[in-house]
């Protein structure tokens, strides 16, 4: 059976002796024509022969030097290669590498014949792909001076691949008769990048500016959150190990961590460790500057390739400062009361109390109170508190003590004057 690309001679009989051929004029199958001398034409096979058939029809007129002329009709046959209908496609191209692609086609045979498929790299055979049934699609042969559009049985093919590097991969498609389509797929790629990642820290209080890193200031249940965030890598897994340093250290262990990673939105991931910052012991000022340094790894899950990026984020470890001073006052009924009183027994003394603070944190008041009723002991919370004297003994007295304490714990603690009732 011929195939397209075949090259064919086309012969007509001798014409009877004592004729003059001036030429001989061939009207092809396709719509073409040309002229020859001699009785005999060399033609390509350019489309298989019409469906049903196998047929390519052909005419050759011998044209005599008086310019008579007679038709004569030949036939050969030919078989139609599957045909690739549009919509090739790719699933995934243009990645860094390695990366998964789907390479997917559907072709036909016009003539009803069983097709095949295989997929090559260069002469590198890389699998038959799966084959599915994919309905009927219509398919065009035109021809002999005719046009036939119907449907036929297509079948569609993929394969998946891990794409490691630039290459053509080509799919080939034959029926059983020996006809071949094929199709190339260009497939592109950029090299293994590093993670792209950037660091952040989260600190209550957190001060920023343009110049230094963020403040943490030490105190009781201070922490320190270090987050490190990292675009989307699509077929890599991603690992983080958080390394810790400064300039006198951090001292607690351990110095090395593995974090807790997290989906974001975009695709990519976040890593945070959670670091206690209380037992750091700092006197005044700012003694420490500590630093988190995050190694992200990223190994891709086909060819386990593995790059990094490193990233550092620093903080200033800055002492907490206790309150500094505070101011009491005491009144009766409004009116201050100085030195030890007196006052009347069943006098509401309204103690009222304004500390001092370097880092203007929101203080907290403890009241401790020595009574001479029961309960001997009387605690009270607020920055104004009363005191009741009702019951007081003549000659016995108020006394107590105040504790003002700051968000991180520091405390001042501050003995009461005495105050006399009578």
């Amino acid at each position: 059976m011929n195939q397209v690309g075949d090259q064919v001679q086309l012969m007509v009989a001798p014409i009877p002796s004592g004729s003059v051929i001036y030429s001989y004029v061939w009207d092809f199958w396709d719509g073409s024509s040309t002229a020859t001398t001699a009785p005999f034409a060399i033609k390509v096979i350019n489309i298989g022969g019409q469906p049903g058939t196998d047929e390519l029809h052909f005419a050759c007129r011998p044209v005599a030097i008086d310019g008579q002329s007679v038709t004569l009709n030949g036939t050969i046959t030919a078989n139609n290669p599957p045909t690739i209908l549009p919509g090739v496609s790719i699933s995934n191209n243009d990645s860094f590498f390695a990366y998964l692609t789907t390479l997917a086609l559907t072709a036909i045979d016009v003539d009803n014949d069983p097709i095949t498929f295989a997929w090559y790299t260069g002469t590198t055979f890389l699998g038959a792909g799966t084959s599915a049934a994919a309905g009927n699609q219509y398919g065009t042969w035109s021809g002999n001076g005719t046009t036939i559009i119907q449907q036929y049985a297509a079948t569609a093919n993929n394969i998946d691949l891990v794409v490691t590097a630039d290459r053509t991969v080509s799919c080939y498609v034959a029926d059983d008769r020996g006809g071949t389509a094929s199709v190339n797929f260009v497939l592109r790629g950029e090299p293994n990048p590093p993670p792209d990642a950037t660091v952040a820290a989260g600190v209550a209080g957190v001060v920023f500016d343009a110049t230094s890193p963020a403040n943490a200031r030490i105190g009781e249940g201070q922490t320190v959150d270090f987050t490190v965030y990292v675009a989307p890598m699509p077929q890599h897994n991603l690992s983080y190990l958080w390394t810790f340093s400064g300039s006198d250290n951090w001292t607690m262990p351990p110095i090395h961590e593995s974090g807790t990673t997290a989906s974001q939105p975009n695709g990519g991931q976040s890593n945070t460790v959670y670091r206690n910052i209380d037992s750091e012991v700092i006197s005044f000022g700012t003694a420490k500057v500590a630093t988190a340094h995050v190694r992200v790894s990223a190994a891709n899950i086909y060819t386990g390739l593995v790059t990094h990026t490193d990233a550092d984020y620093p903080i200033l470890l800055i002492a907490n400062s206790a309150p500094s001073a505070v101011t009491i006052q005491r009144l009766d009924n409004g009116t201050p009361i100085s030195g030890s009183g007196p006052v009347a027994a069943g006098t509401k003394i309204e103690f009222v109390a304004a500390g001092t603070d370097a880092d203007l944190d929101l203080l907290t008041y403890r009241w401790v109170f020595n009574q001479a009723i029961t309960p001997t002991t009387l605690y009270l919370w607020g920055p104004k508190v009363l005191v009741d004297t009702t019951g007081y003994a003549a000659l016995s007295s108020v006394q107590g003590n105040l504790t003002v304490e700051d968000r991180l714990g520091a405390t001042l603690n501050v003995i009461l004057p005495s105050t006399t009732v009578t």
